[in-house]
């Protein structure tokens, strides 16, 4: 399986997307990371894997 690697901006928060195939239309498979925003806080990690 081949991944790619891209930039995302949602409300402002940068990070990166990681796709299975680069389509998520096929695959609805995704992790999304961003550093955190603010002083404390954690790195924000988002998984989407139902349908990988």
């Amino acid at each position: 399986v081949d991944f790619k690697v891209t930039d995302y901006n949602v409300s402002g928060r940068e990070g990166l997307r990681i796709r299975p195939n680069a389509d998520y239309a096929a695959n609805k498979c995704e992790i999304r990371y961003s550093q955190p925003v603010a002083a404390g806080e954690l790195p924000l990690v988002e998984v989407e894997i139902d349908e990988c």
